[in-house]
């Protein structure tokens, strides 16, 4: 994944990335360190890059809130499970500040609640927005379609490529989790919890990965 980044940033992306690979291994997983890595690269690729100002522990700070908001991290039903000032206080920064960089992070990479590039296996299994293929011309969920299908939208991309026995395990879940709650409660927290400018989240849309899977 460096190979991919501009020389000039190299550097400044490997420090942000030792603190938060540091800080997964401490707290958190692999898998979370991973995905900080990812979100890094990108912005170090970006022109100009935003992480040539700043702090490298801040920039860290901003980019494990991030991952953190998309994967429920905040929320103590989740393993693992941080609270947002937590994350702050073990990087000796403020919580304000963490949440501004997140923030910016989110504007720059236009991430929104249903995006799932930077989302765990496990949240990805289940999301509902990761599935959606187009079917002569009619929107589906792949998880619904016959095994062939679903290897085949796989193969091509348009779906996560995860064993449908791990899918159907974190459906059934889900569905036990919300059969335990109070009628009319919510189904859990928003995946991003950093909100526009406006304090509205943007409404789901049809994408560029959301492809046609002839049958």
């Amino acid at each position: 994944m460096t190979d991919t980044i501009p020389p000039a940033m190299r550097e400044i992306a490997a420090a942000v990335t030792a603190v938060t690979d540091s800080f997964c291994a401490r707290f958190l997983d692999d898998e979370y360190a991973a995905l900080c890595r990812r979100m890094t690269a990108q912005l170090a690729r970006k022109r100009p890059s935003p992480l040539s100002r700043g702090e490298p522990a801040i920039w860290a700070g901003g980019v494990l809130y991030a991952v953190g908001a998309i994967n429920f991290l905040f929320d103590r039903q989740q393993v693992p499970h941080m609270p947002a000032q937590e994350i702050a206080a073990r990087l000796g920064i403020s919580s304000s500040t963490t949440g501004s960089k997140a923030k910016l992070i989110q504007d720059l990479l236009k991430l929104n609640p249903y995006d799932t590039a930077y989302c765990r296996r496990a949240i990805l299994a289940d999301h509902p927005y990761a599935w959606f293929v187009q079917v002569d011309g009619f929107m589906m969920d792949a998880r619904t379609l016959p095994p062939r299908l679903l290897r085949e939208a796989q193969e091509r991309g348009l779906v996560p490529d995860i064993p449908l026995e791990d899918v159907q395990k974190a459906v059934a879940a889900r569905e036990a989790k919300t059969k335990g709650r109070p009628k009319g409660s919510s189904p859990g927290p928003n995946p991003v919890s950093v909100p526009r400018e406006d304090g509205k989240h943007p409404q789901p849309s049809a994408s560029k990965d959301q492809l046609s899977l002839d049958v």
